[in-house]
C-alpha cells in the first residue's frame, strides 16, 4: 500500500473510533448514539503558519452489539479536519506535503462510568497504531516531549522521526511526526496529529502554532 496523507490520518481516526469497539457490550440496551463536534484551526493560525484547509468530514462508527439475545446498535460520530501545506523540494513545489489534523471523538459514559479509553492512550500509542496499520510508515521513533496550551489545557505532545512514502512524488522522506496525548473538552477527546518532512525546516513552529490555534465554534 502506497502512503497517502489520507491513509495517515486515517490511521489516527480510526485509532480513536476502533478503541470504542472493545466496550459496546458493556453499553445498556437499546439504540445508543455518541457524537463529538468539529474542532478547527483559527484563521489566524492557519495565515501564521501557511496551511489550508483540506477537509472536515465526519466519520461515522456502527457496532450492532448482541447480549443476552437482545440486540443493539451503538453508533458513535467522530470528526477529521484536515490541512495541509505544499512545499518545495529540490525546485519542486509539491502540493499537501505538510499535514495538520484534530481528531475528534466522544466520551461515551454509561452510569457515570467512561468506556471510551480513549482516555488511557499516550502520543506513543498513536504513533504505534500509525506504524502499525500502515508499512509505508515505518521506522517510528520517539525523540522527545514538550507541552503546549490547547484548549485550555496543559498538553503532552510526543515528536518522533519515522519514514514515509509519498503517493504524489514516490519518495520515501523522513518526516517528523507530532502527536498529543488526548485531551479532554467538554464532553469529548481531541488528538491532534501534524506531519511535516525533516528536509523542510520550520516544521516544529508552524505545528506547534496550529494545535496551539485549535478551537471549537462557539
Amino acid at each position: 500500500m502506497t502512503y497517502s496523507r489520507r491513509q495517515l490520518l486515517a490511521a489516527g481516526s480510526v485509532t480513536l473510533a476502533g478503541a470504542l469497539s472493545g466496550c459496546l457490550d458493556a453499553v445498556a440496551a437499546g439504540s445508543v448514539e455518541f457524537a463529538s463536534t468539529p474542532a478547527r484551526v483559527s484563521a489566524d493560525a492557519l495565515e501564521s503558519s501557511g496551511f489550508s484547509e483540506d477537509r472536515i468530514d465526519e466519520e461515522v462508527v456502527v457496532e450492532s452489539v448482541s447480549a443476552l439475545g437482545v440486540s443493539r446498535e451503538v453508533r458513535v460520530t467522530n470528526w477529521v479536519s484536515e490541512y495541509t501545506r505544499s512545499l518545495s523540494l529540490l525546485g519542486t513545489t509539491v502540493a499537501d506535503l505538510a499535514v495538520f489534523a484534530a481528531i475528534t471523538t466522544p466520551q461515551v459514559r454509561v452510569l457515570g462510568r467512561e468506556f471510551n479509553y480513549v482516555s488511557e492512550f499516550s502520543s506513543a500509542d498513536l504513533a504505534a497504531e500509525i506504524q502499525h496499520r500502515y508499512d509505508d510508515v515505518r521506522n517510528v521513533e520517539q525523540e522527545d516531549e514538550y507541552s503546549l496550551s490547547i484548549l485550555d489545557s496543559e498538553a503532552t505532545v510526543g515528536r518522533f522521526r519515522a519514514d514515509a512514502e509519498f503517493l504524489s512524488t514516490g519518495q520515501t522522506l523522513e518526516v517528523d511526526l507530532h502527536v498529543t496525548d488526548p485531551i479532554e473538552h467538554d464532553e469529548e477527546y481531541v488528538a491532534c496529529i501534524g506531519v511535516y518532512p525533516r528536509r523542510v525546516s520550520g516544521g516544529d513552529d508552524r505545528i506547534a502554532t496550529l494545535m496551539e490555534g485549535v478551537a471549537f465554534d462557539e
